[in-house]
């Protein structure tokens, strides 16, 4: 089952990384034994080149080359039968993954969603149902506890966004920048939320969250926020705490709250939220309750939210 997840986990990764991938292994009945075993037996059984399988890399950005011959041709197949899930782009899903300067995020999770369950095996009508339902989960309104969260801007405003992000992924440090700049351009016009998603893959992940929060309860969540990212590459516990005095925090309290029961609780609060809207990875977005999944490039994030404040 481990190095199931590992593999797929992997693929994901190798296909498009615009994200720091969650560390939730997907259950399933096969022991890890058999699973070796069976995977072990599939390496050494490659697929035999295919004169169907398309020739080379024919969607940028993609590593086609993750998926076998005959594994690539089943995919170039469901993506023919699907259409694009990206607005105003009214052709199927193979056509628009070619045009890398105008497909969306949506498109490249739907790509790595077929991808994954070719190399489990479904076949064409499964891949698609699965598909469905996958797209579906994107549209779904989601409810978050707010109370005690950082925010940026004003809790009244039409646009709520609420970010879980991991302070050691590069991704969530970038859209960071991202989101500070959109709340710099539109200030109480949006409401900017922070919630914590540390991974497992990541050392100090979990301790720059509990810090964060430490800030929080001295109002210098956001200070704190910027610094741990600034740093995110030489994160150690005496940096940390070299963060809190450099922002001027009462280091009694900062220190008492670190490791605190209540400090402990409320990252995995913000975690457990994840996880129940079932997050792949960070940084992930919501904007009113549901998953963006658009262009998260600064400029392509920025036009989108200049649109909806025009409705």
């Amino acid at each position: 089952m481990f190095f199931k997840h590992i593999l797929l986990l992997t693929l994901s990764t190798l296909l498009f990384a615009s994200s720091c991938k969650s560390d939730n292994p997907t259950p399933t009945a096969t022991s890890p034994t058999e699973e070796t075993g069976a995977t072990a037996e599939k390496a050494a059984q490659k697929d035999a080149p295919s004169a169907k399988a398309p020739k080379g890399d024919i969607y940028p950005g993609f590593n086609f080359a993750a998926l076998e011959p005959s594994e690539q041709e089943r995919f170039v197949e469901v993506a023919k039968a699907e259409l694009c899930p990206c607005p105003n782009m009214p052709e199927s899903l193979h056509e628009c993954l070619q045009k890398a300067d105008q497909r969306c995020d949506l498109s490249e999770q739907a790509a790595s969603h077929v991808a994954i369950k070719i190399k489990e095996g479904l076949n064409q009508t499964d891949t698609l149902a699965s598909l469905a339902s996958f797209l579906e989960s994107t549209r779904k309104k989601h409810e978050f506890n707010l109370q005690n969260s950082p925010l940026k801007g004003s809790a009244d405003a039409g646009i709520i966004i609420v970010e879980f992000a991991d302070f050691e992924c590069p991704h969530c440090r970038e859209f960071s920048k991202t989101l500070d700049k959109a709340h710099k351009l539109h200030g109480d016009k949006i409401g900017v939320y922070f919630k914590h998603f540390p991974l497992s893959a990541h050392s100090n992940g979990r301790l720059a969250a509990q810090a964060a929060v430490a800030a929080h309860n001295q109002k210098k969540f956001w200070p704190m926020h910027d610094l741990v990212f600034e740093n995110q590459r030489s994160l150690s516990p005496d940096r940390i705490m070299s963060f809190a005095q450099q922002i001027g925090l009462n280091m009694e309290k900062f220190t008492q709250d670190l490791n605190s029961a209540m400090t402990v609780a409320a990252v995995q609060a913000d975690r457990a939220e994840g996880e129940k809207a079932q997050l792949t990875g960070t940084p992930t977005i919501y904007i009113n309750g549901v998953k963006y999944m658009g262009d998260r490039s600064e400029e392509g994030f920025l036009k989108h939210l200049e649109e909806l404040l025009k409705e």
